[in-house]
């Protein structure tokens, strides 16, 4: 989570995506309730180290996800990239 959020302070862009597929049940029906979608792609707009959370956004501009765990993060992302400094 230090990574992310350093990352964020030297204006480095950050990405994540889902799994192509949710296998577990219980992994896809947390996916549901995060409103987090398989095979789909979300920059990462803030980490908050203190309570342990991370704001996204899809890749459309269109779903913010704010405040979600850093538990729910790593379960629910497979990937995430961490740009070049600009």
């Amino acid at each position: 989570m230090v990574d992310l959020a350093q990352a964020l302070e030297q204006r480095r862009p950050v990405v994540c995506g889902t799994a192509k597929k949710f296998v577990r049940s219980s992994t896809k029906e947390r996916a549901e309730q995060c409103l987090v979608h398989n095979n789909h792609a979300y920059s990462v707009l803030s980490v908050d180290p203190a309570a342990m959370t991370v704001s996204l956004r899809d890749a459309y501009g269109t779903v913010y996800i704010n405040r979600l765990s850093m538990e729910d993060f790593y379960l629910l992302y497979s990937v995430y990239s961490i740009g070049p400094k600009q």
